[in-house]
């Protein structure tokens, strides 16, 4: 038997037209503005499907933005939302089974982790049937305000420095302020932050390099994060990443933004939790990035998406920079990155709109497979550590013919780190 399913996405427009395309199996397609969201399968019922009162779990992702032509408009009984939520929608579903078909009405709120059934008819939708206008406004973008912004000589104030022992057992001196502002660790160059380490001595004693770790004052549980930023270390044994991380490690979970060892020119996007978070289901049309290698987001490994060439290290500071963005809410935890020179237009605004950026290079969606609860309480990260768990175990292979002892080439090569700084031109948080 086979079957074909059908829908229509109505959303925050005044010129509502949607398209629809078929997909095989339980995949849904919505398609709106020539934007595309689909459907995570399967989908459950809490009773027979497609009856009044039943309740649909699952939710809508947007996998990519093109051009399109509009291929069939439907919507027999659209239903209008009389409510203030922002994350509510409305839909269709049609069903054809063997020339039987039924449409649904449904709607959704809460970015559509529940979707509720509003009505059912029996009849042929025909192609090309339009949507009635949608004069209340629908949407599932989310709304941003400046939270926080972090520049200028006054950047430092929203951080505080970390100065234990690495925890990735690092060949690092994580330094205080007084130390990192004597030593010149940190400070303006230009209009930018710089965060470095020391370049210039040896290390005869002590933990390692020295070096600078911040951790944000402010705690989040969730947002838009953005870093523009025109230099990030770079070079053999670095390991520098931009990240948020919850207490008692890792069961309040880790989001790594910006992260990479040695000398390798992509970024790589890595979250790390407890038992429990897994990407088996993940739809790799939802972002233009490839995974590293595991989809259990469990322990050290976790699971990470690679984003394109040229997003880390040199080939990224040649260009100029850029800008990374982490979107986090009880729906996804994604992230996008911009070179330098073709940012969106409201990357800078009061209220940026992350729904007309395109697909993110990274995408991990916190449903039933990855509760959100994995993620609480995180407090953001600038840090920069030599060697240690990562860059330590593949410093021989990436960079053969600096002997094979990487925490000696860090206390002995000073001069092997004068590109392992960061220079920040500003980190905001929109919430």
């Amino acid at each position: 038997m086979s079957t074909k399913r059908r829908a229509i996405f109505i959303v925050h427009t005044t010129t509502s037209i949607s398209v629809e395309r078929t997909l095989i199996g339980i995949s849904f397609i919505y398609t709106f503005n020539n934007v595309y969201f689909t459907h995570i399968g399967p989908i459950r019922t809490n009773g027979p499907p497609c009856r009044p009162g039943s309740t649909t779990s699952g939710h809508v992702r947007k996998i990519h933005d093109k051009e399109s032509t509009i291929i069939s408009v439907f919507s027999r009984n659209a239903h209008r939302l009389s409510s203030s939520s922002r994350s509510y929608f409305i839909f269709g579903i049609t069903t054809n089974i063997n020339g039987r078909t039924t449409h649904c009405n449904v709607a959704s709120a809460s970015g559509g982790l529940f979707v509720d059934i509003i009505d059912c008819s029996v009849g042929r939708i025909a192609s090309g049937e339009k949507v009635p206008t949608i004069k209340k406004i629908v949407s599932s973008a989310f709304s941003y305000s400046l939270h926080s912004n972090f520049s200028g000589n006054s950047f430092f104030d929203g951080w505080n420095f970390f100065t234990a022992g690495d925890p990735t057992h690092g060949t690092v001196d994580y330094v205080n302020e007084q130390t990192a502002r004597s030593a010149g660790y940190i400070g303006m160059r230009g209009n930018s932050v710089y965060i470095g380490c020391d370049t210039k001595n040896k290390v005869t004693s002590g933990r390692g390099r020295q070096s600078v770790r911040l951790t944000s004052k402010d705690t989040y549980n969730s947002g838009l994060f953005i870093m523009d930023l025109s230099h990030m270390p770079t070079g053999c044994a670095t390991w520098p990443a931009w990240w948020t991380v919850g207490p008692n490690w890792p069961n309040m979970g880790e989001i790594d933004i910006i992260e990479g060892v040695n000398k390798v020119t992509t970024d790589q996007s890595t979250l790390h939790t407890n038992a429990g978070c897994v990407m088996n289901n993940e739809n790799s049309t939802s972002f233009t990035g490839h995974w590293s290698s595991s989809k259990n987001c469990q322990g050290n490994t976790g699971c990470g998406i690679i984003g394109g060439s040229n997003s880390y290290g040199a080939p990224f500071n040649s260009a100029g920079g850029g800008a990374y963005v982490m979107e986090w809410n009880g729906q996804f935890i994604r992230m996008f990155f911009f070179p330098r020179g073709r940012f969106p237009s409201d990357l800078t605004s009061a209220n940026p709109n992350t729904s007309k950026w395109g697909l993110p290079f990274a995408n991990f969606f916190t449903d039933g497979e990855c509760p959100a609860s994995h993620f609480k309480s995180h407090q953001m990260v600038i840090n920069l550590t030599f060697c240690g768990d990562w860059a330590g175990q593949v410093f021989n292979a990436q960079c053969p013919g600096l002997g094979n002892n990487c925490a000696n080439y860090v206390k002995n090569t000073p001069n092997a780190f004068t590109e392992a700084y960061w220079a920040i031109n500003y980190v905001a948080v929109y919430q």
